[in-house]
């Protein structure tokens, strides 16, 4: 992507004789910013190749990923139904509904 960049950059210095791209700070930043992203998609590919060497069969990474998915709904349904603070414990709510008539 950054040779696409370097080579429309050279392409149009060329033909109209002019340099579209602005030096100093934000160039800078933006070649920062470049920096970060690759560094962190490096950090993330490396987390995650333990999961692919260790789930290249299907039937281990589902188990992975479904261990992980069943203690985040098991504490999203705690909090759910006792509320944020530990000590303020609520009655679980009814699932039918009472009409007052």
């Amino acid at each position: 992507m950054v040779a696409v960049f370097g080579a429309a950059v050279g392409y149009y210095a060329a033909v109209d004789g002019r340099l579209y791209v602005r030096g100093g700070t934000p160039l800078l930043w933006a070649l920062a910013a470049l920096a970060l992203v690759f560094a962190f998609s490096t950090a993330l590919s490396f987390f995650t190749s333990i999961w692919g060497a260790t789930g290249r069969d299907m039937r281990f990474t589902l188990g992975q990923l479904l261990s992980v998915w069943y203690l985040r709904v098991t504490a999203w349904r705690a909090r759910r139904t006792y509320g944020h603070d530990s000590k303020s414990r609520k009655k679980p709510r009814s699932p039918r509904l009472h009409l007052r008539t």
